[in-house]
């Protein structure tokens, strides 16, 4: 695949990245080159579709006089809670744009040679299926709903947002995947270069020399990728804290319709089913991204290390065999993980605890409902 040298996010096609826009969730120009004050100004303006959000929630969908007295406050609850994750994403969106950009066009002055095409293709089919599993909700609920536009307004945009920003993040962290991948492959040509090496020292010298300039860029990148998940964390708790809510709405509402016989063709089953498995994958994606970038990022020291060892077997000893081995130390404690605000490690552990988390909250629901 064919990138433009001259954006950020090449890989990222054309139209999602207008979406970015239209949507708010990219405030910034693509371009790499420095940008005006008014540019950044209309870049900004181009969320309206959040604003409109804002107007539509405020003065359209808060009746809640159709319900009995406590689920009227269960819902008003809900509704302002929903409307304060909204808030927090547009005002997350609004604060991380300047310095997403700035941590990205750094990351372009990192220099890697690269020895063949990294594109990563699972990434565009988790992208595609990340989509297509979303459309199945929309459509279903689209045409039984009962109420106004303003409330499908109110339920589908906050959820698309929130899916494009997944799609955002999944881009940068790709970026970055990219980047450590170079670095991997530059140390496992040195390990086939270091056995066919003989003991000559000039020869050792030169591999050395590669080995710590390919470790210093491994270094810069897990100091840029930190920062940039550190922009990315807020987004990321609050709506994996909205996410947990309505994966265990959908599936106690599925249950209890099910145990009170609800007939399989019933519109509100499917929904709700739908729309689970949905957040399921959302969840999936997340963590997978997260978890494949920390791979990739780790295995550099693994194969330093092994560069190390090889030298050793070689016979190879002296000041030479001392600096690889305090060059491996060093990309080995410099491992990456993502923290996310010192609540949780965005793992796969954490995605076990998740699933573990719901399933226990809906056996205490199941258990109060029978």
């Amino acid at each position: 695949m064919t990138t433009n040298s001259a954006e950020l996010l090449p890989t990222t096609p054309p139209w999602l990245k207008f979406v970015y826009k239209i949507l708010g969730i990219v405030q910034f120009s693509y371009t790499t080159e420095t940008t005006s004050v008014r540019a950044k100004i209309c870049a900004r303006l181009h969320c309206v579709l959040s604003c409109a959000y804002f107007i539509n929630f405020i003065f359209l969908c808060n009746d809640f006089s159709y319900e009995v007295k406590v689920m009227r406050y269960v819902h008003f609850l809900v509704h302002y809670g929903h409307f304060l994750h909204m808030l927090i994403l547009v005002l997350r969106y609004f604060l991380r744009s300047d310095k997403i950009k700035e941590i990205l066009l750094h990351l372009r002055k990192i220099r890697v040679p690269l020895e063949c095409s990294t594109y990563n293709r699972r990434h565009s089919f988790a992208r595609i299926f990340l989509i297509v599993s979303y459309i199945p909700s929309l459509s279903l609920y689209v045409p039984f709903r009962k109420r106004t536009d303003s409330h499908l307004f109110y339920y589908m945009y906050p959820n698309i947002v929130i899916l494009f920003d997944l799609l955002f993040m999944n881009d940068v962290m790709d970026a970055f995947s990219e980047k450590f991948g170079r670095v991997n492959r530059q140390l496992q040509l040195v390990v086939y270069e270091v056995k066919a090496l003989d003991q000559n020292e000039q020869r050792i010298i030169l591999r050395n020399e590669k080995i710590q300039k390919l470790s210093y860029s491994h270094c810069e990148l897990v100091v840029l990728v930190q920062k940039v998940v550190k922009e990315f964390e807020i987004t990321i708790i609050v709506s994996m804290v909205e996410r947990f809510v309505n994966i265990v709405d959908c599936i106690y509402t599925v249950t209890v319709l099910v145990v009170n016989s609800e007939p399989v063709t019933s519109v509100r089953l499917w929904i709700n089913f739908v729309f689970a498995i949905y957040l399921f994958f959302w969840l999936y994606v997340l963590v997978m991204k997260f978890s494949e970038t920390q791979k990739v990022a780790n295995k550099g020291g693994y194969i330093l290390h092994e560069i190390w060892n090889k030298c050793l077997n070689k016979g190879v000893s002296g000041g030479n065999v001392r600096f690889m081995t305090l060059v491996s130390l060093r990309m080995l404690n410099t491992t990456l993980k993502f923290n996310m605000g010192g609540f949780f490690y965005l793992d796969w552990n954490f995605f076990y605890v998740v699933v573990a988390s719901i399933t226990t909250y809906l056996v205490i629901l199941i258990q109060f409902y029978i």
